[in-house]
């Protein structure tokens, strides 16, 4: 009678999904493996995973071995281990070996398991589930990327440039100038006439490849300073993008201006008074049509124009750029 008790204990065991939880890295959070799978009946729904509406990210990994001609698969969420299991994301096809990720809205449940409706077979087929919720970011849904000042840089479209005062050997703007302990900034000096000094800076955040993922531009802030004349006016910032040729083709670099949708600044009127050393203002856009960043061959700037008109000497200094972004399904 114990033997026999013994083998039901281990068959049930072997019968079962494994379940598996783990914490951190790459490893997934939830996980479970099922038995192999043969014959004509459908196994069904399979013993549900309580994930308390944790997990963010569902993959679905299915190996096939000899001849499946008839497999349906989906994952499926419930908030009760007992409720009516629905399915997210799309019923699968596991005829032969494959994989399916799930992320996004409607993700999180507190319970998972997957519904294998349909199977005919004479080989076998096994179905590895796992659930992640630390994502690429640690989880985060937005972010911040600080330019570095490298990445910007200064013409004069009217004017001209002056040696720059806080370098020796009479360099001339743009350069990069300390203006107080800490602190350094890209600054630009001009001669004592009018002038228009525009700002260009690469606002393209790290991010994915695909399509529907990675990272979305909101917008930014640029922190900008004015010593010696005050300006002017200071023109509308714009986005564009500049699209480069696949690898191997024609050198190009398309820019397309007029990106991001209407661009929001605050403060509405943007500051144009003299400020002290080491000491700027924040301006701050936001887009209404935020930018997705997938592209390999494409980056993306913004540019500004401050003016002058007073016939005197102007240094305008760039002392950092904030680009706002959320995470799409990592």
């Amino acid at each position: 009678m114990k033997k026999f008790l013994l083998f039901a204990l281990l068959a049930f065991a072997l019968a079962a999904p494994c379940h598996v939880y783990a914490q951190g890295g790459n490893t997934p959070n939830f996980s479970f493996t099922t038995p192999l799978y043969t014959g004509t009946t459908a196994p069904g729904l399979q013993a549900p995973m309580f994930e308390n509406s944790l997990v963010t990210s569902h993959t679905l990994t299915w190996t096939v071995s000899g001849t499946v001609s008839s497999c349906t698969v989906a994952i499926q969420t419930s908030a009760t281990a007992g409720g009516s299991f629905v399915t997210i994301g799309a019923a699968q096809t596991c005829t032969a070996s494959g994989t399916y990720t799930f992320e996004g809205t409607g993700a999180t449940a507190a319970y998972v398991a997957i519904n294998i409706s349909a199977l005919s077979a004479t080989g076998t087929v096994t179905f590895t589930y796992n659930g992640y919720y630390q994502t690429q970011g640690a989880g985060l849904t937005d972010g911040i990327w600080n330019v570095p000042l490298g990445a910007c840089g200064f013409a004069l479209t009217t004017g001209t440039f002056a040696a720059n005062p806080a370098n020796s050997g009479g360099l001339s703007a743009p350069a990069m100038v300390r203006t107080q302990t800490s602190e350094q900034v890209l600054q630009i000096t001009t001669t004592a006439a009018t002038n228009t000094e525009t700002l260009d800076c690469d606002i393209t955040p790290p991010s994915r490849t695909t399509t529907g993922k990675g990272i979305t531009i909101t917008g930014y802030t640029l922190y900008y300073a004015v010593q010696t004349t005050a300006l002017t006016s200071i023109t509308t910032p714009t986005v564009s993008s500049i699209a480069f040729l696949a690898f191997g083709g024609t050198a190009a670099g398309t820019v397309t201006a007029g990106l991001a949708g209407t661009l929001t600044l605050n403060p509405v009127t943007l500051q144009l008074a003299t400020t002290t050393a080491g000491s700027c203002y924040s301006a701050n856009v936001t887009f209404s049509t935020p930018i997705a960043v997938n592209p390999t061959n494409t980056r993306y700037e913004t540019t500004w124009a401050f003016n002058q008109s007073a016939a005197a000497a102007t240094v305008l200094q760039v002392c950092g750029l904030q680009v706002y972004y959320n995470t799409n399904a990592n």
